[in-house]
């Protein structure tokens, strides 16, 4: 009977470096799905664009639909931060909210200049 502790042959896992290749693939597939489109899109593509093996995009994300989500759940991610950064705390009154909503607009619309991917 194996051990419950026994630990796979071979290097330890290195979170940090393992998060910065998951972003690294992230920021070379962003471009290319919007260049390209989802359907047009190959995981060797980006593999190649993040420098990285295919299989190497393969242990970070199962298949190029999971890809895709976190691409644009990382998009949906910092468009969020940009809009929270810009709008101003509400106050109660017309001119407080208009303000707010003012300043969240413009944010938004400055994201997508700023990044159209």
């Amino acid at each position: 009977m194996e051990s419950p502790t026994k630990r796979k042959p071979g290097r330890p896992r290195n979170e940090e470096l393992a998060q910065r290749r998951r972003e690294e693939i992230l920021a070379a597939a962003i471009p290319l799905f919007a260049r390209l489109g989802y359907r047009n899109t190959d995981v060797q593509q980006v593999a190649d664009a993040a420098g990285v093996g295919k299989g190497t995009v393969y242990r970070h994300f199962p298949d190029k639909r999971a890809l895709f989500l976190s691409a644009v759940d990382l998009g949906m991610q910092r468009l969020q931060a940009c809009v929270d950064a810009a709008a101003p705390e509400c106050g109660q009154t017309p001119a407080d909210l208009r303000a707010a909503m003012e300043a969240g607009i413009r944010a938004h619309l400055t994201f997508f200049d700023a990044h159209p991917e």
